[in-house]
């Protein structure tokens, strides 16, 4: 420290205890590598925990019911302030669009209540499904050949383009 007293520069020095508060925060982030897949396609949701607060968590787990259930995906994970985790899960797509709403359950050091955090925006993960049904009918013969209709239904939940239909010869129709 420097200071004037009376006209004169003086310097000295001081010592400063800060003392940490004792509040807890939790930040969560999520990604996932797709948000849209097909049944039996694998996609990796990325979930990372920080201690964004001033006392460690201890017992943090984490759960994203539309994902794995009422079973945690992670469990008695202790974090001091500042610290991170990062964890990783793979999820089997099945035949319909999911969302992920992760819930965060944690004790605070010197606390005995768990807290739980949830403010994370949600995450819908597409169901694709690409599917085309078809269906010939076979006309009456004639002298001038057989007609032949053929019905194509898109019962998918995908919009297809490019459709294209060859007869046995490999010849577009």
């Amino acid at each position: 420290l420097s200071w004037t007293e009376n006209g004169e520069v003086k310097t000295g020095t001081a010592s400063v205890t800060i003392l940490r508060g004792s509040t807890s925060a939790v930040t969560l982030t999520r990604t996932a590598s797709s948000t849209s897949a097909s049944p039996g396609e694998t996609v990796t949701i990325s979930y990372t925990v920080v201690n964004s607060g001033a006392v460690a968590l201890k017992k943090i787990s984490l759960t994203d019911s539309e994902l794995a259930g009422k079973t945690p995906i992670f469990k008695d994970i202790t974090l001091a302030p500042g610290e991170s985790y990062k964890f990783d899960y793979l999820f089997e797509m099945d035949y319909e669009t999911i969302t992920s709403a992760p819930v965060v359950t944690y004790t605070p050091e010197g606390q005995s209540t768990p807290q739980t955090f949830s403010a994370i925006a949600s995450l819908q993960i597409g169901m694709v499904n690409t599917k085309l049904s078809v269906e010939v009918q076979q006309g009456q013969s004639s002298a001038e050949g057989v007609t032949f209709t053929v019905l194509l239904t898109n019962t998918g939940n995908q919009k297809l383009r490019r459709i294209s239909v060859k007869d046995e010869l490999g010849n577009s129709v």
